[in-house]
């Protein structure tokens, strides 16, 4: 988004417009669903919140949105994640490079869809582990059964992996369902 936000700005400037309006336009923008939007949702009592990353993803994109979720403070941070797609002979070896990321965010519970993650997984420390699935469908009980009050979950993937059906999954058994402003 802040680089997203600086190259509009650095458009409008080179075609000699008012940055200002630029500016108040961006002040108002909310991240879409799939494409970072922040809902605080409730289960069972338990206020948890959810970035939806679940559109798109490259190994680029994936290591922001961990660092994303490393920053996050106030709860457990866990990272949902679906393989990365068309990423060409190399793909296992994009995937293994995120637990490096994981580890150094310290976030504290991974669950990963699909077999391009086993080697990211054999890497991680067992309290690290929440779920290493082959669908998405197989972590909902597990990832549901985890979640505690204040708990921070991204969720991330390709739209191949399905990981958007989680998301919609989690949006639909929430108890209630708040959109976070951008900050």
């Amino acid at each position: 988004m802040v680089l997203n936000s600086l190259a509009v700005l650095a458009a409008l400037s080179a075609l000699s417009l008012n940055i200002e309006i630029g500016m108040a336009a961006l002040a108002d923008f909310q991240p879409l669903a799939g494409r970072g939007q922040e809902l605080d949702l409730i289960f069972d009592g338990k206020r948890v919140r959810l970035i939806d990353e679940a559109y798109n993803a490259n190994p680029t994109s994936m290591a922001f949105a961990l660092e994303l979720l490393g920053a996050q403070t106030g709860g457990r941070r866990i990272a949902v994640l679906g393989e990365m797609l068309e990423l060409g002979e190399d793909a296992a070896s994009y995937h293994d490079a995120l637990a490096a990321v994981i580890l150094d965010q310290a976030i504290d519970r991974i669950y990963v869809i699909g077999a391009l993650y086993l080697g990211l997984w054999k890497a991680l420390p067992d309290h690290c582990r929440g779920i290493h699935a082959d669908r998405v469908e197989q972590l909902w009980d597990h990832l549901r059964a985890d979640l505690q009050d204040g708990d921070t979950v991204i969720a991330k993937g390709s739209h191949g992996s399905g990981i958007h059906a989680l998301v919609t999954q989690l949006k639909c058994q929430s108890q209630d369902t708040e959109t976070v402003e951008m900050r």
